[in-house]
């Protein structure tokens, strides 16, 4: 008697040695919710727990940045300094401290208040960012650039 086999996605199916690894806890600049990347060795979905996101083929990907974007906008530095500096020689001496505190305080605020962001640039020329921790960002980074360069999943854990 023949050993019984199943479906396309059972045991003896196609499916049967592929492997992936999810790394959570990501957002999609733009998109609401949360999402999840799932890395196999041709593409990287990224997607919301609706099934709403991006698949990419692995191949596709021209580089990979992992960026630190300040939180306030760019012009926030030189409207600090230009407190400090109307602080020190223009505005007189109790309202002064005010002026240097607070262009003191946008300036460190612009310092300490950047996110990291991780650049996913294709060859067709669009461009994917996705934000959220630092180590899922670097763990995210690391999995797909060893995998695109050839190394099977279980070595990219490693």
């Amino acid at each position: 008697m023949l050993p019984a086999r199943m479906g396309l996605a059972g045991p003896m199916g196609p499916t049967e040695k592929r492997r992936s690894e999810l790394v959570g806890g990501l957002y999609l600049v733009g998109a609401r919710g949360k999402f999840c990347a799932l890395i196999t060795e041709r593409q990287l979905t990224i997607e919301r727990f609706d099934g709403k996101g991006v698949r990419l083929d692995l191949s596709a990907i021209d580089r990979m940045r992992h960026l630190k974007i300040p939180m306030l906008p760019s012009g926030s530095i030189l409207l600090g300094l230009i407190a400090i500096y109307l602080g020190i020689t223009t505005i007189v001496a109790p309202i002064s401290w005010l002026a240097v505190g607070t262009g003191a305080s946008i300036i460190l605020a612009n310092l300490v208040s950047r996110y990291s962001i991780l650049a996913i640039e294709t060859g067709s020329g669009d461009r994917h960012l996705i934000s959220g921790s630092e180590s899922n960002l670097l763990k995210l980074c690391l999995i797909v650039d060893r995998v695109r360069h050839g190394s099977p999943i279980e070595e990219a854990l490693l």
